[in-house]
């Protein structure tokens, strides 16, 4: 028998030598890459057209590639191409650039709802196959470097499609398959192309595919985009803090039980109650309130018109503008120093004059961020009364004696109002159905008459506990059919909102916290620390003519500031502002800015009906989960038979080293020849190399020659040797081949003892 036997795998002679696979590796990994990207975009001819071009770069460097500088010739090359794409007018390149993140913008608006605004950019075939041009070329360079290292390709495209997968740009199924063809091939090229190698590179590709599956075909279903927002949240929360439910009504039970201090004010003048606006929630989705879609700004053309009256304070400052044409001069100051309250807000209160930090964020008050200061002041307004009970000036009402200020203030609030009519009285028809039997005739034209009408039915039906009920899947069902006895603010705030909004009264769902004078008592300059336990959420109803303002809806919070609940609801006549839908008369913003939409008239209509909650949720669990769990099963499915095969493997190993004389000896080196080969071969010289002793060598293939050739009977002393020296080399083999390559050896090749 031989001492030194050395085998290796059957490999191509020359990784990179035969040009024509290089070339076409190239060519398929830049389409596959390229058409991932464009393909997720709106079709464009531009797009298509400049792919001869990223094929001839791919393919033309692979002819001086073992040149000495090759590498930076083409580096060079590519940045030659970007420079003369730019220098032949940076303007068509710019518009083509501009065109590009449009295309992305539109996509994204479309399947994530995102609301981006698209850029300013005459679009063009000449200006996009400009920009494309330099796209392409780059994706070129980057396939010719991925023939030289796979690895990069691979995790370089699944990046790519997680990536776009998760902002919303959905690329088409074929490149999917493309990208995995092409990995085969890269993979095949550099480790290998034998039968099982191939095998094995046909099945990982399947598995990439089918796992591909669920988030093509289910990416726009409601538990893909859930699973998204999760994540997103997850973020969020860890970023900014969880202080408030932020419209999460199953996560509002609790939510006053910290006496941790969120904010501390520096107050001049404290009002009975001072409201501090934090989440504005216009769409309940279920049990989830969620801010106004920003598609619903952009797509709509309300963007311009927000931007527009925006200049005259609208709607940040409104109730300030109000007052300020009222004469009104009871103005105090507020300082805010933000302690452990979520930092995606500015804590402000509906009467806003002067603010200093924060960004208007639409119509839904002030957003902070991750380097807001902690500190900020600004200047409010007192109000005289409750807010059911304040009642519109009388030039709000008519046009005599307005002067130019006012008359540019109902200008611009109208076109305002116009906005809220449109996008805060959407119920959908779930809701309505389950309102019907509260509400039934009830009809009012006052505000003041609703929201007693609202109080009345809280208080004779629901008792108050911060630890409420649970809540399901959809609210409305739940609280007016009988199942919530015990409710929180959140839980009235929501009710109210919808209920409000039944009645024609456009309303929100706010979070934040409520300070009130009687728990603080009043001096002339106060400070306050807000805890937990001030945490709160409310209604806001758009008063015409005046703008938002917070109703207080939740029992034992009401009563002592507004003892009328007892006023008869069916009496229309009692205080309060109707709703005055704006008139038509109202001017039109700037020729520049988008036009309104027509003014409603009535609220508007109901929804198309929904699909049953229990039917539609067990729809989308059926559509997400079933292709989920079958890519899962899959995979447990092909890990178990892996397993199965090691264990096999070992048994089989074992039962033939527990033999005697010649066949314990070729069992022994067939074991060793069989492990070896796959890293140069069974030879004492390599594997000495590898960190196997030379003499622990020579003495297993001793013991093996005297088994084989003399029937000799191996002691048990030998036989602990022989199977300790076959663990130690496999062990000494697999800790020199990297983690993944070590999983192939020891499941799919069944290196094991």
């Amino acid at each position: 028998m031989k001492k030194s036997v050395k085998t290796t795998t059957v490999k191509p002679e020359n990784k990179s030598g035969n040009i024509v696979l290089d070339i076409a590796l190239a060519i398929a990994a830049f389409f596959a890459l390229y058409l991932t990207l464009v393909s997720t975009l709106p079709d464009n001819a531009a797009y298509y057209a400049v792919l001869p071009v990223g094929a001839l770069v791919a393919a033309v460097p692979q002819f001086f590639m073992k040149k000495k500088y090759a590498k930076y010739f083409i580096f060079g090359g590519a940045a030659l191409v970007t420079v003369l794409c730019i220098g032949v007018g940076f303007t068509p390149f710019k518009n083509g650039l501009l065109s590009f993140i449009n295309g992305a913008v539109k996509t994204i608006n479309s399947t994530r709802h995102a609301g981006f605004e698209s850029l300013s950019a005459t679009q063009s075939f000449g200006a996009t196959f400009l920009f494309s041009t330099v796209v392409a070329v780059w994706f070129a360079v980057f396939a010719i470097f991925a023939v030289k290292i796979p690895y990069l390709f691979v995790c370089t495209s699944a990046t790519v499609f997680i990536v776009l997968l998760f902002i919303g740009m959905n690329p088409h199924y074929y490149t999917a398959i493309l990208i995995v063809l092409v990995g085969i091939g890269l993979l095949a090229l550099h480790n290998g192309m034998s039968v099982k190698s191939m095998c094995c590179y046909l099945l990982c590709g399947a598995i990439v595919a089918l796992a591909a599956l669920p988030c093509y075909f289910f990416s726009g279903s409601r538990g893909v985009d859930d699973f998204r927002q999760s994540i997103v949240g997850a973020f969020e929360d860890a970023a900014y803090g969880t202080s408030m439910p932020n419209g999460k009504l199953s996560r509002s039970s609790g939510m006053r039980s910290s006496d941790e201090v969120r904010l501390k004010l520096t107050i001049s003048r404290l009002t009975p109650t001072l409201y501090l606006r934090g989440f504005v929630g216009s769409e309940l989705n279920g049990s989830n309130w969620s801010p106004t879609d920003k598609n619903t700004y952009v797509e709509n053309g309300y963007q311009g018109l927000l931007d527009y009256i925006g200049e005259g304070g609208l709607p940040t400052v409104q109730y300030a503008e109000y007052s300020n044409l009222n004469s009104g001069n009871n103005r105090y100051d507020v300082k805010v120093e933000n302690i452990s309250a979520d930092r995606r807000y500015i804590y402000v209160p509906y009467t806003l004059s002067k603010y200093s930090v924060g960004t208007a964020y639409y119509d839904l008050g002030l957003r902070g961020g991750l380097f807001t200061p902690d500190a900020y002041s600004y200047t409010v307004f007192a109000p005289d009364e409750s807010s059911e009970r304040i009642t519109q000036a009388e030039w709000v009402m008519e046009d005599a004696n307005r002067t130019e200020a006012m008359s540019e203030y109902i200008k611009l609030e109208g076109q305002y109002r116009a906005f809220v009519y449109d996008t805060y009285l959407n119920l959908d028809t779930q809701t309505r159905t389950a309102l019907s039997g509260v509400i039934g005739d009830f009809e009012t034209q006052s505000i003041n008459t609703a929201t007693q009408f609202i109080r009345a039915y809280f208080l004779d039906a629901y008792a108050y506990a911060d630890n409420c009920d649970s809540v399901g899947n959809s609210f409305a069902t739940q609280f007016f059919g009988g199942k919530i006895n015990r409710a929180n603010a959140a839980y009235f705030a929501t009710a109210a909102t919808v209920m409000f909004r039944a009645l024609g009264f456009p309303a929100r769902y706010i979070e934040g916290y409520a300070v009130h004078a009687e728990d603080n008592g009043v001096s002339d300059t106060l400070t306050v620390s807000v805890t937990g336990d001030s945490t709160h959420a409310w209604t806001e109803v758009y008063f015409d003519g005046i703008g938002w303002l917070p109703i207080e809806v939740t029992p034992t919070f009401f009563t002592e500031q507004a003892p009328d609940v007892t006023v008869d609801p069916t009496n229309p006549d009692i205080g309060g502002t109707a709703p005055n839908p704006p008139s038509e008369e109202d001017p039109e913003p700037p020729e520049e800015d988008p036009e309104p939409p027509a003014p409603p008239v009535t609220p508007p209509k109901d929804e198309p009906p929904a699909p049953a909650d229990g039917n539609s949720g067990l729809l989308v669990a059926l559509k997400v989960l079933i292709p989920v769990t079958s890519v899962i099963a899959v995979l447990l499915a092909i890990a178990l038979i892996f397993v199965l095969r090691r264990h096999l493997v070992r048994v089989k190993r074992r039962k033939a080293l527990n033999a005697d004389g010649a066949q314990f000896g070729r069992s022994a080196y067939a074991i060793m020849l069989h492990d070896c080969k796959y890293f140069g071969g069974f030879d004492s010289e390599v594997l000495e190399k590898l960190g196997v002793p030379e003499r622990g060598t020579k003495r297993f293939i001793k013991i093996a020659e005297q088994c084989v050739y003399g029937e000799y009977e191996v002691s048990e002393t030998e036989r602990t040797f022989v199977m300790w020296y076959i663990q130690t080399v496999q062990s000494v083999l697999l800790k020199n081949c990297g983690f993944f390559r070590s999983l192939y050896y020891k499941y799919w090749v069944g290196i094991v003892i």
